[in-house]
């Protein structure tokens, strides 16, 4: 069957073949960076913090040396593989992963989702897509992403999805300290705050590699919702404490 690509898609292919960005910047995600950066030593587009994860040893990376990135997402989120997965450092600039699920198993995507998290973190913790006061003060949380091989794994996600290394979950901030959020319970929404939860939203938005934003439209207080069309309600209630983000497939959708 052919695929029709979409626009978005193609502003994907374009940025990945011609974009660097600056540290600091609000724009789109460092999917290859042609120039060293002060978090990528040798300018290949892989952060100096992944390639020194032990979790990623079995790659070869050197910060001295461009590497090749060999990951890819195999068929599609909800019914697809993992191939050569990169594991997410567990802190990195302004964001840390959470553990919902024993340690290093579920924090493994393709380079591209890893590039997206940590371009979000280093924009919310410099407060470059909004003026929000309250920005980059806690942490964003970063969770479910993939599992090492990638494919199914209930009961976590009964909707099929996380499974070729092209979505992670991120928790709605708190503004008193450090842990989880759930907006479906009423006492709870005393320590949301919306405006540090939105500002990393639009960081997330900026990455033009991000095709999905799934959230709660109603509890966020986002509603009408943000001026994009990748934003999308979860009409079954089931992000209440978190809001979920998909990337296009980096290396097509053919595979």
């Amino acid at each position: 069957m052919i695929r029709t690509i979409t626009l978005r898609e193609l502003l994907v292919l374009t940025a990945a073949a011609s974009f660097s960005l600056a540290p600091g910047t609000c724009g789109p995600g460092d999917i290859v960076d042609d120039a060293p950066t002060p978090w990528d030593t040798d300018g290949d587009g892989i952060s100096d913090s992944v390639e020194t994860n032990t979790k990623n040893d079995f790659h070869g990376f050197n910060i001295n040396f461009p590497d090749s990135n060999r990951s890819r997402a195999l068929g599609v989120y909800n019914g697809g593989l993992l191939d050569w997965g990169i594991n997410l450092p567990d802190t990195g600039m302004g964001y840390y992963h959470y553990l919902n699920d024993p340690k290093d198993t579920d924090d493994w995507g393709t380079l591209a989702l890893i590039n997206t998290i940590e371009q979000a973190g280093r924009q919310y913790a410099a407060q470059a897509c909004s003026d929000s006061a309250s920005a980059g003060a806690i942490p964003m949380q970063s969770g479910d992403m993939s599992l090492r091989p990638g494919g199914p794994w209930l009961p976590d996600h009964p909707g099929l999805s996380h499974q070729n290394g092209t979505e992670v979950d991120a928790r709605y901030l708190r503004n008193d300290a450090i842990g989880g959020l759930d907006l479906s319970i009423p006492a709870n929404r005393t320590f949301y705050d919306r405006a540090a939860t939105r500002h990393l939203i639009e960081c997330f938005l900026s990455d033009v590699t991000v095709i999905k934003v799934l959230y709660d439209s109603i509890d966020t207080e986002f509603d009408p919702p943000f001026p994009d069309s990748v934003m999308d309600h979860d009409e079954n209630r089931r992000h209440r404490d978190h809001f979920h983000v998909r990337i296009a497939d980096p290396d097509g959708g053919n595979n």
